[in-house]
């Protein structure tokens, strides 16, 4: 009888133990996943070892010919050090209510170079199709951005401006 007690508060203890772990990991899992809309590491928007960025002011942007013109639009081109492998494009506004308003009024309806959008506080962030940098060379892409940089389409930003 006193060896049926035992089992039974130690299978009791491991059950606590066991839904103490579920929560733990549950709580773990909501907070990786509601983070999902964290603010944006504006240090991406420095080129890098395994990207290319370019920036470019309103007036130099015809993405959408709208009230919901971008006040900047950046462009990141992620290379394996050969090809380009992925392009991010981030609309940003001045306000996050400003960036609201246009999400909610920007579509992908005649978008075929994006393949998803996102909200991420005062940006909106379109992932672009493969078919728009597929077989694009980083030798390619550089000697392109030159020639934007050279014709002064593209905007000159210190890594302060872009971090403020």
């Amino acid at each position: 009888m006193e060896r049926r007690r035992v089992r039974q508060r130690q299978k009791r203890i491991i059950g606590a133990v066991l839904a103490a772990a579920v929560v733990i990991l549950a709580v773990v899992i909501a907070l990786s996943l509601g983070g999902r809309n964290r603010a944006v590491d504006e240090t991406i928007f420095e080129p890098g070892d395994n990207r290319l960025v370019v920036a470019m002011g309103a007036d130099m942007t015809s993405f959408e010919d709208s009230e919901y013109e971008p006040e900047v639009t950046r462009i990141i081109y992620y290379h394996n050090g050969k090809n380009i492998t992925k392009m991010e494009i981030y609309f940003e506004y001045q306000t996050e209510d400003e960036a609201k308003t246009a999400d909610e009024n920007i579509t992908l309806d005649e978008k075929d170079w994006a393949e998803s959008k996102t909200l991420n506080g005062r940006y909106i962030i379109f992932k672009v199709a493969a078919g728009q940098y597929k077989g694009l060379t980083v030798e390619e892409m550089q000697e392109t951005i030159e020639n934007m940089r050279a014709a002064g389409t593209l905007l000159e930003e210190t890594e302060e401006e872009i971090t403020e």
